[in-house]
């Protein structure tokens, strides 16, 4: 009997999945404009049925072609618009292990592939469907676009990219119980690691402090609901623990420049 084995089937692809942070089925005018100073921390996957859509960054720009897949990674800074109207679906997503560590991150230019319209009113079908089943399968095949739009760029690849067991387990402890309160003790305590021995590990592997990236993460965060939902200022500043709203709009303001109020006028759809 001849057996062989590939441990990243057990391990690493267990530990991978596609997080759909917000989605919808959009048909847009000229209102779909946007300009950004800073990334948006998740990546997006857009599937184009219609219209004369556009991204530029870096000084190129990128025609959003119906009958077209497009992805947009997370560090990317870019500005969006259309000349008269756009008719798509699009995912805000992120590709990650069990540490939070995001595979799209290390892309630096938008993919693209062909999608025939067809297909992606079949998406829109399962997107729509209240079965479960549907939304798995719309999932499922999230991941095989995924896939085969990375394969048009070689030069960048997927990694296993490995952290210590100690860092790995703080990282999942953060991204779990996410809080501007959230302390080193607190995460120590948690995961049974020593105080000295994980803020090393972690400063070396991830390349920030703990508190740093504690605070980077909880800013993401509110940056994202700000932008892309409705929810109301007082109630994001109590998702991510901070005392008071005021507390919160200064945080913000140091970390931004503006007021949440503010930020999320500048940056509506």
């Amino acid at each position: 009997m001849l057996l062989k084995t590939n441990e990243l089937c057990a391990d690493a692809v267990n530990n991978i999945s596609v997080e759909i942070l917000i989605s919808g089925y959009l048909i847009a005018g000229t209102e779909w404009y946007k300009t950004r100073s800073l990334p948006p921390h998740y990546s997006k996957l857009y599937f184009i049925l219609g219209g004369d859509a556009y991204i530029i960054s870096g000084g190129k720009r990128t025609d959003l072609r119906p009958g077209h897949a497009y992805l947009i990674p997370s560090d990317l800074i870019y500005d969006n618009g259309c000349e008269t109207g756009i008719h798509f679906l699009y995912f805000n997503i992120r590709l990650v292990n069990s540490s939070g560590y995001d595979f799209l991150a290390e892309y630096p230019y938008p993919l693209e592939c062909e999608y025939p319209a067809e297909k992606t009113l079949e998406l829109v079908s399962k997107y729509l469907s209240p079965d479960l089943s549907d939304s798995l399968s719309l999932k499922s095949e999230l991941m095989r676009v995924l896939l085969n739009l990375l394969s048009g760029a070689p030069e960048v690849k997927l990694t296993t990219h490995r952290y210590s067991s100690e860092v790995s387990r703080a990282l999942g402890y953060i991204h779990e119980n996410l809080s501007i309160n959230m302390t080193t003790g607190d995460i120590c305590k948690a995961i049974f690691a020593a105080r000295s021995t994980l803020k090393k590990k972690f400063s070396e592997e991830v390349g920030m402090p703990i508190g740093t990236y504690i605070d980077n993460e909880v800013m993401s965060g509110c940056r994202q609901l700000l932008i892309e939902t409705d929810m109301q200022i007082s109630r994001i500043s109590e998702r991510y623990g901070f005392c008071d709203q005021f507390y919160f709009s200064r945080r913000f303001k140091e970390k931004f420049g503006v007021t949440p109020q503010k930020y999320r006028k500048m940056n509506s759809l």
